[in-house]
């Protein structure tokens, strides 16, 4: 698995990782909000 840092290139399997987590948080708004605010966090230190 790739690491974050790799900021110019995603992976397809990263992203296929992330949807899957995704949906097995759907039914927990709890850890969907955090999930989204790692992803939010994640986005802002590549795009800085």
């Amino acid at each position: 698995m790739k690491t974050l840092n790799n900021g110019e290139h995603h992976s397809p399997e990263w992203w296929a990782v992330l949807v899957q987590i995704w949906a097995e948080c759907a039914d927990d708004p709890v850890l969907l909000l955090g999930l989204i605010a790692i992803v939010y966090l994640c986005f802002l230190a590549l795009t800085r």
